[in-house]
């Protein structure tokens, strides 16, 4: 398909988005250890499909099936550490907000928005 801009003009730079922003959340492929479609543990490192990911995603060298390993205990528990702790922090200062103790200093939207990620890592703490 031909450009409909002269051949003298140039053409705008493509920037990626910062930090994978548009990628899914969680993989569109099968979380396995070894490939879910023949079982091979034989396999090639390619980009992960997931915006979080501790490891590449893998592609058979048998049946060329690309699927994702499973997050790592240590990081689930990290996730769940932090998650907790900031649903932890949202509940005491709304309550105390609620209370007048802090006088609104924070406003509701800081409690809300330390919610929202603790949320996430919850989320993926407890998915593969």
């Amino acid at each position: 398909m031909k450009s409909s801009a002269p051949p003298d003009v140039e053409q705008p730079v493509t920037v990626d988005k910062p930090f994978d922003v548009g990628k899914p959340l969680n993989t569109p492929h099968p979380v396995a250890q070894a490939c879910p479609q023949c079982g091979s543990t034989e396999y090639k490192a390619v980009k992960p499909a997931a915006m979080i990911a501790f490891t590449s995603d893998r592609l058979c060298l048998s049946c060329s099936t690309q699927y994702t390993p499973p997050t790592p205990l240590w990081a689930r528990f990290i996730f769940g550490v932090i998650g907790v702790a900031a649903l932890g922090f949202s509940v005491v200062a709304t309550y105390n907000i609620i209370l007048g103790k802090l006088h609104g200093r924070l406003g509701l939207l800081t409690p809300f928005v330390v919610a929202v990620v603790g949320l996430g890592c919850l989320y993926k703490a407890v998915t593969k």
